[in-house]
């Protein structure tokens, strides 16, 4: 992208630190709510049947996060396609619908092993993003589907670094230390398309 493409890209600061201190804290925070909340794992929105007992509350909350995430980088990627008017963030759209289609159809198998049902849809969140998007064209969709893609990319990298030293499943754990690194990059490439 040519620089200025992006007004007010500058507000989004550059990362002197690495995001797992503080994103740890919180993305821990969130994969021990459920428990906190005295919820059973299976009253997790998006679940069709009962988990099975062995996966904890953490661990399905962890299915639930990043599945949704990854659904939304391959629709946001497919409407990028259709959107922007800049041949990098198309570039990187394409890879976000490759990359992310693998690992959702992993997370998938796993999920399915575990007795859980990952999300199908949207969450009202990301579906509010992608509506926000939907009306939007040329370089003003571009800088607002790039700075989303930031921001995704750091919680989730966030809930897979959490869930890689925290969770309980091994299974669950290795696929979060297999694609955290995955997603730190995806937010690389990212904050690179809004750089001067």
């Amino acid at each position: 992208m040519s620089a200025g493409v992006f007004p007010g890209a500058d507000s989004i600061p550059e990362r002197a630190e690495p995001v797992k201190p503080i994103a740890s804290g919180l993305a821990a925070l969130a994969l021990v709510s459920l428990a906190a909340c005295g919820e059973t794992a299976s009253q997790i929105p998006g679940m069709a049947r009962p988990v099975a007992e062995t996966v904890s509350p953490g661990d399905a909350s962890f299915v639930m996060q990043a599945a949704s995430g990854g659904l939304a980088e391959v629709e946001l990627g497919e409407l990028a396609l259709e959107r922007s008017s800049d041949q990098g963030v198309r570039n990187f759209a394409q890879q976000m619908i490759s990359q992310h289609s693998l690992a959702n159809e992993e997370l998938a198998e796993l999920a399915a092993e575990k007795g859980l049902t990952p999300p199908t849809s949207l969450d009202p969140g990301r579906q509010a993003m992608s509506d926000m998007l939907g009306a939007l064209s040329g370089t003003a969709f571009d800088r607002h589907y790039i700075i989303g893609q930031i921001q995704d990319h750091e919680t989730q990298l966030a809930l897979f670094q959490a869930q890689t030293e925290l969770g309980d499943d091994p299974d669950l754990r290795a696929f979060a230390a297999r694609h955290a690194p995955v997603i730190q990059q995806h937010a690389e490439m990212a904050r690179m398309l809004i750089q001067p």
